[in-house]
């Protein structure tokens, strides 16, 4: 089998086209982690409004000293 000029090029193209496939893979699971950290940011920033919400109520409910009455 003889490869020809028309061949390689035919090649290329399939290649270039792959690659930009690839390309849009890449940017879409870009995307989609830029999202999942910008969840996981809030989520953590909302645990930890809840943790100081609650150490503060847990706080109130000692006496003066401290001591839960």
């Amino acid at each position: 089998m003889t490869t020809t000029a028309d061949d390689v090029w035919k090649l290329l193209a399939e290649l270039v086209e792959a690659q930009k496939e690839t390309e849009r893979c890449f940017q879409e699971t870009e995307r989609r982690f830029q999202e999942t950290e910008r969840i996981l940011k809030e989520q953590s920033l909302k645990t930890d409004r809840q943790i100081t919400r609650l150490s503060q109520e847990i706080g109130n409910l000692g006496g003066k000293w401290g001591r839960f009455v």
